[in-house]
């Protein structure tokens, strides 16, 4: 009900006839992901977390974080098997982490 009111709003009253933005929807690449396909992500992903694999020390992730219903929903979202280890540089990678040389 809210959105359908605000979309009226929108559409009547929130753009006047000559806003550039009537009419005009938001580009999809504002709301997709970077790359061009699932393949580009997972292969970028890749790319970060063997470079992560090439350090010596890596942060730590907080255990809370660990735990958090959130990250643990998320696993099995993906079918990660319960009670694995988890590589801390998966994590950092999946994040957007990469190790460049200094």
């Amino acid at each position: 009900r809210l959105v359908d009111q605000y979309k009226t709003q929108l559409s009547t009253s929130g753009h006047s006839n000559v806003c550039p933005w009537k009419d005009n929807a938001v580009p999809e690449t504002l709301i997709q992901l970077p790359g061009n396909s699932s393949y580009d992500v997972l292969y970028s992903c890749d790319r970060r977390l063997s470079s992560l694999h090439r350090c010596q020390f890596l942060p730590e992730i907080d255990s809370n974080f660990l735990n958090s219903k959130e990250f643990l929903s998320a696993l099995e979202a993906a079918g990660w098997p319960a009670r694995k280890k988890i590589d801390p540089a998966l994590i950092l990678a999946a994040c957007g982490w990469e190790a460049r040389p200094i």
